[in-house]
């Protein structure tokens, strides 16, 4: 049942930024900000900031200048991130949409507990607290590339299993369905 309260609380969201946040990011792009005003938190992403570059990722993976792209430019790409890529990442504060990891086991099972692109097929089965669930296959396709799965509650056995402490904005958990294609660099 949680699951699906998280699911459906996300679900409201997402449709939600959706309709409205193109202005709101416009005006915070104008105004030179690496997160969206406070009274829509749950929009924004504290990891990576509500255009996706506060830690570089255009910069870093896509090889584009986001700031010094044209505003219009920079408010499709800030939405694309904000609304469609990482829509309501802040939801993990939410405290009906979300799971405290940090005190929860996580037990795992598969053949990674990555999400990185590798070579060949993998995946995992993770049971947090005895009862979360969240499942991850990576499937070959063609070439270089494969499709990434990943459902259920939004863990990172990485850490469990490297005996490695979560970092602050990993410390909670939402339900998700992810899928994408997936390739070497």
């Amino acid at each position: 049942m949680r699951g699906l309260t998280s699911l459906l609380i996300r679900l409201y969201y997402n449709i939600k930024g959706k309709v409205i946040l193109k202005p709101i990011i416009k005006k915070a792009i104008q105004e030179g900000r690496y997160n969206l005003p406070s009274k829509y938190f749950y929009f924004d992403n504290s990891e990576d900031g509500f255009t996706g570059n506060k830690r570089g990722w255009y910069d870093n993976y896509l090889g584009i200048k986001a700031n010094e792209l044209p505003l219009a430019e920079q408010v499709g790409h800030a939405f694309t991130w904000c609304a469609n890529r990482n829509p309501a990442w802040n939801l993990r504060y939410h405290p009906k949409a979300s799971l405290d990891l940090t005190s929860l086991k996580t037990a795992w099972r598969g053949s990674t507990w990555r999400h990185e692109w590798q070579e060949g097929f993998h995946w995992y089965r993770c049971t947090t607290g005895g009862k979360y669930k969240s499942t991850f296959l990576l499937i070959p396709v063609f070439g270089n590339k494969s499709v990434y799965f990943r459902f259920g509650w939004k863990v990172y056995p990485e850490y469990t299993m490297e005996n490695r402490q979560l970092p602050k904005y990993k410390e909670r958990s939402v339900w998700t369905v992810s899928f994408r294609i997936k390739g070497s660099t």
